[in-house]
């Protein structure tokens, strides 16, 4: 009695599937990998000009004028608001609310918002 060689077409066929399934999913992990890194640095960007935008009116001499907006490379837009919160009685110290809101195409965004108090002798 011969003993067959070889594979049937059905095991061949359920191997290509095997195989199929395994490089469409791993496609889709580098896919996903890819999109992840854009995401990130995209947010690191982002997050670099808001710092920047934030340590600038938090250590400039006059707080009152240090509100703008501006354009970056990249699509990045950036807006620094900033507004008096409340005061002592006697006037002497503001409390002043900087928020930094960065934008970037399509749909990013990133806000941060700080406090700064202000002395009378400093202005």
């Amino acid at each position: 009695m011969l003993k067959p060689r070889g594979f049937s077409l059905f095991e061949v066929l359920i191997a290509m599937s095997i195989l199929s399934i395994s490089v469409v999913l791993i496609l889709q992990l580098f896919s996903m990998g890819l999109r992840s890194t854009k995401k990130a640095e995209d947010y690191t960007t982002a997050l670099v000009i808001a710092r920047s935008l934030m340590n600038e009116a938090l250590s400039a001499g006059s707080i009152e004028d240090a509100g703008m907006e501006e354009e970056y490379e990249g699509g990045y837009s950036a807006e620094r608001t900033i507004e008096e919160v409340s005061q002592d009685e006697e006037g002497a110290t503001r409390l002043y609310r900087i928020t930094v809101i960065v934008r970037w195409p399509p749909s990013g965004r990133l806000k941060l918002t700080s406090m700064r108090a202000v002395h009378e002798e400093n202005r």
